[in-house]
């Protein structure tokens, strides 16, 4: 996978479907703006990533592949 680097709140052009397929790594942060933060994860089967809270950003959950259960609110 080409790595991203996460220049913040500047602007950046990226195949985000390109980047999951590609993906390998558990966790990658490709942008981080002032409320939405954009990461590719590869977890495995199995696998979870616990309960976690982000205050004051947006979250948006897409499984590719698999299923997955996401706990919101």
């Amino acid at each position: 996978m080409k790595m991203i680097e996460d220049k913040g709140k500047q602007p950046a052009v990226f195949d985000l479907e390109e980047l999951v397929i590609e993906n390998q790594a558990y966790r990658q942060t490709i942008w981080t703006g002032n409320k939405l933060q954009v990461t590719v994860m590869s977890i495995p089967v199995g696998g979870e990533i616990g309960l976690e809270a982000h205050h004051n950003i947006e979250q948006f959950v897409r499984v590719d592949q698999g299923q997955g259960k996401v706990y919101m609110g």
